[in-house]
């Protein structure tokens, strides 16, 4: 197999989104990739660049927006693909985010994204909620399960011809082969 380089038509057959939303999310520089490679042309893509915007439309679909979902996978992927865990069972990748009490006409919210195994998640939750400081809030959680984004990136891959040996890597990596 090879590594291919894909074009913006070739990502949206992997994705559950459309060619507007795609387009909008790389002009606000909402993607969820890191700079871009000063020898790469601003539409080719990855395998991996089009698994990070299937996880990012997960997460727009569990009510996160676009800013959100692109910082969450920027943040944590890195920790998706090298999670040491004994654990088993599909990952998830999830938000905590959390409210502090008004200080002087301001209030603080913050958004913590972190990746955890489904049987190690009540855990984890409970981890990140310990380390919320003394008066602060849970507005709320979610999570998006990326073993099985993945699955269905895999299967649209190839449905699609697009299957690469990058796409394969990841896959292994988060649990999806």
């Amino acid at each position: 197999m090879r590594n291919l380089t894909l074009r913006r038509a070739d990502v949206l057959k992997l994705i559950d989104m459309t060619a507007r939303p795609f387009d909008a999310m790389i002009m606000r520089a909402q993607a969820p990739w890191p700079h871009r490679d000063s020898g790469r042309q601003w539409g080719e893509f990855t395998s991996e660049d089009a698994y990070r915007v299937a996880l990012v439309h997960a997460l727009i679909r569990q009510g996160r927006s676009y800013e959100q979902a692109g910082s969450a996978v920027r943040s944590v992927f890195a920790d998706l693909l090298d999670i040491e865990t004994e654990a088993h069972g599909d990952l998830l990748l999830g938000s905590f985010i959390t409210e502090s009490p008004p200080d002087e006409e301001a209030v603080v919210r913050m958004q913590l994204s972190f990746v955890a195994a489904e049987s190690d998640w009540f855990a984890e939750l409970q981890r990140q909620r310990s380390a919320m400081g003394p008066g602060d809030h849970l507005l709320a959680f979610s999570a998006v399960n990326a073993t099985a984004v993945m699955r269905r990136t895999l299967a649209k891959a190839d449905a699609a011809g697009l299957r690469d040996d990058r796409l394969d890597h990841l896959a292994k990596k988060v649990r999806a082969l």
